[in-house]
Formats: C-alpha cells, sequence, structure tokens
C-alpha cells in the first residue's frame, strides 16, 4: 500500500516505502516531468532539449533544481547505456517561465507547491 506523503499542502502517493519523503518527492517529480505533455510542450519552446527533457530535483529542505535527463550515453566502461542520465542545467531561468506557464495552466495545485521552491 502506497502512503500518502504531503509536503507544505501538497500530497502525493510515495512510490517507495523504504526511502525517505525526498527521495519519493524525487521519483514523484520525475514522473511528473517524465509525462508526454510537458516534454512535449518543453521541447517545442525549445529544441535544444531534444533528444533530452527538463526534470525537477530536490534537495534535502525540499527546494527544487531544474536539470536536464539524456538518454543514450556511453557509460563508464565505453557500452552504450539505454538508461537516461541526469545533469545540472546551464542556464536554468530560461525554462522556469515555460514550466510555470504550463503548470499553472494544466496543474494549479502542482504549479502552487513548485513555484516558491524552484532554485535559480
Amino acid at each position: 500500500m502506497k502512503k500518502l506523503i504531503v509536503i507544505d499542502g501538497y500530497g502525493f502517493e510515495g512510490e517507495y516505502s523504504g526511502v525517505s519523503d525526498v527521495e519519493n518527492l524525487n521519483y514523484h517529480l520525475e514522473k511528473k516531468l517524465n509525462r508526454y505533455d510537458i516534454k512535449e510542450f518543453m521541447s517545442r519552446r525549445h529544441p535544444e532539449l531534444y533528444p533530452g527533457h527538463i526534470g525537477l530535483h530536490s534537495d534535502a529542505d525540499k527546494k527544487l533544481t531544474i536539470v536536464l535527463y539524456k538518454k543514450g550515453m556511453l557509460d563508464c566502461c565505453g557500452e552504450y547505456d539505454h538508461g537516461w542520465s541526469v545533469d545540472m542545467v546551464d542556464n536554468p531561468g530560461k525554462y522556469i517561465q515555460d514550466l510555470f506557464m504550463f503548470f499553472e495552466k494544466n496543474d494549479p495545485v502542482f504549479f502552487n507547491f513548485i513555484k516558491d521552491r524552484i532554485i535559480m
């Protein structure tokens, strides 16, 4: 049974019982920003993201950082890795307004949760 996690009034189901609320929040953020609608919205405005996509990552204080998910990198042994890698974004400010615009229209509860937590 998944437990309900509530952070400052924003509730979501924890994916895993053996991890912290922050780790569950990161799983939730990854899932939320890996949906087709937000990825398609952002890639139309920022074609340089393709084939990657923007995500959010929480630190221990529940402050959010914009990250970039990249697909298909070489692993440490030189083999092609079919998974996703996560990197910091050089200029997160250029993505924030578009993220806010999307979520304010499509998910106001989530928008209210992230709007004051994103670190520039």
